[in-house]
């Protein structure tokens, strides 16, 4: 992605958003017994976005390397959150 999107002139973030430093703290302050289950969670929603995000890019984001490439990278990571849901589901 980074490759892609460097060749498309858009510019990668060096570090994490301020909502993502708040669900990473949350994680590590989660005590043991609840930490599986809030990652889950954290995770289900990570992949929904995602492929949201990749969903959208690959129909209307401008043509180019980075289109291309969110396309291809979108059935693994429906296939990921597939996979989660199984999880959460259990």
């Amino acid at each position: 992605m980074e490759a892609a999107a460097k060749a498309d002139g858009v510019t990668v973030p060096t570090s994490i958003d301020a909502d993502s430093k708040k669900k990473v703290d949350a994680l590590a302050s989660a005590d043991s017994a609840n930490l599986d289950q809030a990652y889950l969670s954290t995770q289900l929603t990570a992949h929904q976005d995602a492929v949201k995000l990749f969903e959208q890019y690959s129909k209307s984001g401008p043509d180019g390397q980075l289109k291309n490439t969110a396309g291809k990278i979108l059935p693994d990571l429906r296939m990921h959150l597939v996979r989660v849901q199984g999880l959460t589901s259990k």
